[in-house]
């Protein structure tokens, strides 16, 4: 069996979806799961398509003093832009790939990732040509049989037939970090390295290459200025990880998301599925706030007076969940020098 791995990207994805298949797809997918859903309030499927007419219809921009209202497509700055498009696309391109040829396939958003067995195809670059065929979607595609670059991956498919997987860098990549000087809290400059640290381990399959590649990335953060004692600890920390940890599904939503779409990840860890059936409280809040370096405590201030307020809410049923709420502050780039000389 030959197998060739190939990428596909969807081009101009959110100017490309028309409103009126994007509402109808999203409706679609709340009604046949709406019995996942469990939340203090509940919405009809009417209140539903109400909320996506607000969300999507009579988007402006403003370009040198006029404002036009866009016409087509799903506006790029909206909150809800990324869960409608990712509804939407998963829904309209999943006929596309059921071909008994498509060994495995995943997509993240506008990008898709592809195993197919070429054994009875006889032109591969045709019938690639065939499949990404769609009324209003546009595709990019590549492929090889030997190895491509998906996100930050670059997968490659060995003699044995096996993914191997490393980390894939832009070749304009400069490896600019923060720099350890700048005006933030003094946790980003401790968990950048560790963040990188950990990225590597998650993309990288061949263990030995990882701890390579770790060290590598770290004389790049020593480079740049940050403390030798701060990279020593995070290499130690680091040490103590294996790559199945990591992967290891933790996050609410993630557990939620596998229980309905793959549960054999779930048992391929002994998590027990059954146990997320119900999750109500306990979501994590994050509030974006600017920083400020000489506020001692700013954290604190913010989410002591949310709490304050949430505390003050007459309907039991709200007040119970609000308070169940974990606040994490998250601070945002205040203005400098260089975003005033830039208007």
């Amino acid at each position: 069996m030959d197998n060739y791995s190939a990428t596909a990207d969807i081009e101009s994805l959110y100017p490309s979806l028309p409103l009126k298949v994007c509402k109808s797809q999203c409706l679609s997918a709340y009604e046949q799961y709406k019995n996942y859903i469990d939340s203090p309030t509940k919405f009809s499927s009417q209140q539903i398509q109400k909320i996506l007419s607000w969300a999507l219809d009579y988007n402006f921009v403003e370009f040198k003093g006029s404002y036009y209202e866009q016409h087509s497509g799903i506006p790029m700055g909206s909150n809800s832009s990324v869960s409608v498009s990712n509804i939407t696309v998963a829904r309209e391109i999943h006929s596309l790939f059921n071909k008994h040829e498509i060994e495995f396939r995943e997509r993240f958003i506008d990008d898709i990732f592809l195993i197919i067995d070429i054994t009875d195809i006889l032109n591969v670059d045709e019938y690639l040509q065939q499949m990404f065929i769609h009324s209003f979607l546009k595709f990019t595609y590549e492929y090889s049989e030997s190895n491509v670059n998906f996100l930050d991956l670059n997968v490659t498919i060995n003699s044995k037939n096996e993914i191997e997987t490393s980390i894939y860098r832009k070749p304009v990549s400069k490896h600019q970090y923060l720099h350890p000087y700048s005006n933030h809290p003094q946790h980003v400059f401790q968990s950048l390295p560790y963040s990188a640290g950990l990225r590597i381990l998650k993309c990288t399959s061949n263990e030995t290459q990882a701890r390579i590649e770790i060290d590598n990335e770290m004389n790049k953060f020593i480079i740049r200025g940050y403390k030798k004692h701060i990279i020593n600890k995070t290499i130690l920390k680091l040490n103590d990880m294996t790559r199945e940890e990591i992967l290891k599904p933790k996050s609410t939503l993630l557990l939620n998301n596998l229980r309905i779409h793959n549960p054999n990840i779930l048992d391929k860890y002994n998590i027990n599925v059954n146990t997320y059936n119900n999750v109500t409280k306990g979501h994590t809040i994050f509030i974006t706030v600017p920083f400020y370096k000489n506020i001692c405590n700013l954290d604190r201030v913010y989410v002591n007076e949310i709490r304050n307020i949430l505390g003050k809410c007459k309907d039991q049923r709200y007040k119970e969940y609000l308070q169940s709420l974990v606040l994490r502050v998250a601070f945002s780039k205040t203005n400098s020098l260089t975003s005033y000389l830039r208007k």
